[in-house]
């Protein structure tokens, strides 16, 4: 579709993506793209006007090299990296809303060989895995909660973030559960912690691993967990664990549930959702076919 958008008829692109990827609501790819052209021009002002095709209006009227650099996957590349670099400042918020905004943009990347396709893909997928580390983050502190709150303490921990911020969610989620009196689950996240300093060659600093060796001891002296619920520790080591969580409830879904999924996101939701408006991108229709992509020559 990406052809269709640079040169303006974004009608048909539309047309395609609903074929490819069960586009149900255009909206957010609309407002993205618009806010990213119109840089704040007059057509803001033609949102949203009845009966008058502003998108067609002010892509035909653009640069047309501008929108080839735009859809480039290092234009992806570079918003990925300052979603990393929101993350490492703690500016949870302003992550959430730049990846919300990368979601609907990954439709129209132009891709031109397999291994940007990969790239893409790879962009895709660890934006979905960070949208639900923040979303869970955000809610944390907002949910009276126990239960849940503890669950979503561990939630980011069992999503395969970039290395760089996996000691960053780690050491947070110890120190809450410290709090909470969880030992149990604390045990289970500073183990996961000195493995994963073992394996990256030093990920945490000396001093860091020595405290955490200290807690260990405390909390398996103690032994106990102040607040229950079911989590299992081989969760915080295994892949996609992202596809084991309800994105609607923002809860691990239990291992007898059948769930379906987003075909562009691949965030999962429980089987009677099927057929609705994915929660996260706020565009594809869930259980719908996976996404495909159409290399350019």
């Amino acid at each position: 579709p990406w052809e269709h958008f640079v040169l303006g008829s974004v009608s048909t692109g539309i047309r395609l993506l609903k074929t490819n990827v069960g586009l149900k609501s255009s909206e957010p790819l609309r407002r993205a793209i618009l806010e990213l052209v119109s840089c704040g021009s007059v057509y803001s002002s033609f949102y949203p006007h009845p009966g008058f095709s502003f998108m067609d209006r002010m892509l035909s009227d653009c640069n047309s090299k501008k929108l080839y650099n735009m859809y480039s996957l290092g234009y992806f590349k570079a918003k990925y990296e300052s979603l990393l670099s929101l993350v490492t400042k703690a500016k949870v918020q302003e992550a959430l809303d730049l990846a919300l905004l990368i979601l609907p943009l990954i439709l129209v990347a132009k891709v031109e060989s397999k291994e940007e396709a990969i790239e893409i893909t790879n962009i895709l997928d660890k934006t979905s895995i960070y949208i639900i580390a923040l979303k869970a983050k955000i809610k944390e502190g907002q949910t009276k909660n126990p239960i849940q709150k503890c669950e979503l303490i561990l939630m980011p921990t069992t999503l395969d973030l970039e290395l760089v911020h996996q000691p960053i969610f780690l050491q947070l989620a110890i120190s809450s559960m410290i709090k909470l009196e969880n030992n149990l689950f604390a045990i289970a996240l500073i183990k996961k912690a000195i493995q994963l300093d073992q394996s990256s060659e030093g990920l945490f600093k000396a001093e860091t691993i020595e405290k955490l060796k200290k807690l260990l001891t405390v909390c398996q002296q103690k032994g106990t967990n102040s607040i229950q619920f079911d989590f299992k520790e081989k969760w915080l080591y295994e892949t996609e664990m992202n596809l084991r969580i309800d994105f609607n409830q923002l809860r691990f879904l239990n291992p007898d549930e059948t769930s379906t999924k987003c075909p562009l996101d691949n965030s999962s939701y429980t089987s009677n959702f099927k057929g609705k408006i994915c929660e996260m991108c706020q565009m594809c229709e869930i259980g719908y076919d996976s996404v495909t992509y159409t290399i350019t020559s």
